[in-house]
């Protein structure tokens, strides 16, 4: 049998996986530029998933749209980060010490999503050098 106390720490740990689960799925972090010409959402990891422009960015320059672009982007992956480690720091907080592998395996997940948005940073950068190639 198993103690009350513990079945009650793992239906508390149970429903929280299934909250962050949700909360993955939802999570977005959205951004825009200083002028406010381009809006971006980007889902962890730094994936883009909506970008959408004001009617004035149709009178923008190309050098300056793409520059507005990237800006929205950054901002928009950084809060998606932002968000996620939100997330893992509340479910530590609720964690207690029970489950810490659960625990470490969300961590492990957290750098997994950073690096990734890294190398979508590094991406990004690449293609703006290549732009301003002649």
């Amino acid at each position: 049998m198993i103690d009350p106390d513990v079945q009650r720490r793992i239906e508390t740990m149970a429903e929280q996986a299934q909250r962050f689960a949700a909360g993955m799925r939802d999570l977005n972090g959205e951004g825009a530029d200083d002028a406010g010409l381009v809006r971006a959402v980007c889902a962890p990891g730094g994936r883009l998933v909506d970008l959408q422009f004001s009617p004035e960015a149709h009178y923008t320059s190309t050098d300056a749209l793409r520059e507005a672009i990237l800006a929205a982007a950054q901002r928009a992956s950084d809060a998606a980060t932002s968000g996620l480690n939100s997330m893992v720091a509340d479910m530590a907080a609720g964690a207690g010490g029970f489950g810490a592998d659960a625990l470490a395996q969300v961590q492990d997940q957290v750098v997994a999503y950073q690096r990734l948005v890294r190398e979508q940073q590094e991406r990004v950068e690449d293609l703006q050098r290549g732009l301003h190639r002649p």
